[in-house]
């Protein structure tokens, strides 16, 4: 077995489709791979039949304890029933999205040519940062992805540099195992929370990144 259970695609803040994603992995000689978007369960034909490579729906949950004021992503796989898993992320969607038009007006003043109707066959998905930075590369208003713009303007106290409020973590791990599926804890060595994890078991965690 030679798999990646932690890919990203466009609908989350990704680069590749899903069908690149699979292009990519059947390339790289892999068996199986996850799509686990943030805080969004893959819908009914976003992945496609594939006979030579074994292909998982599931979700990274953007979480957070509030109590130890840590981030602690929290990664689902093999959910029976996903309606939960998905009322419990709308909420924090349409923040992000909420988020993302605030960050697009902030630019817009700032003079970068830049609406929400660049975006619009993005309708119905939401937008992330990543996807202002595309579009302001690819129209070559900035030079590139994660430079020196990215981190003046959306990290270290920029005019974009403002984040959503998160998940509950024990909450997330909750949903996920009620719905039948596998919770793990996601990268916790860059996110720096691996004494959340005997907590996380008590609410049915099941493996670490």
């Amino acid at each position: 077995m030679r798999g990646d259970l932690h890919l990203h695609s466009v609908y989350s803040d990704g680069s590749a489709t899903v069908i690149e994603l699979i292009q990519q992995a059947v390339s790289k000689g892999l068996t199986h791979i996850a799509i686990t978007d943030h805080d969004r369960v893959p819908r009914c034909g976003d992945i496609p039949p594939v006979t030579a490579l074994k292909v998982m729906p599931g979700i990274e949950i953007s979480a957070y304890d509030f109590q130890k004021q840590r981030k602690a992503h929290i990664l689902g796989y093999a959910m029976r029933d996903t309606r939960s898993v998905t009322a419990f992320c709308r909420p924090l969607l349409e923040r992000r999205q909420a988020n993302s038009l605030r960050q697009i007006a902030l630019l817009a003043e700032h003079g970068f040519r830049i609406r929400p109707q660049n975006f619009v066959k993005r309708a119905g998905h939401v937008i992330y940062k990543q996807h202002l930075m595309e579009y302001l590369v690819a129209t070559e208003q900035v030079e590139e992805m994660f430079g020196t713009f990215y981190h003046e303007t959306f990290k270290n106290g920029g005019y974009c540099d403002f984040d959503i409020e998160y998940l509950d973590a024990a909450a997330a791990v909750r949903v996920i195992t009620e719905a039948g599926g596998l919770a793990v804890l996601a990268h916790p060595g860059q996110q720096q929370n691996l004494e959340l994890v005997p907590e996380l078991v008590g609410y049915g965690l099941k493996g670490i990144e």
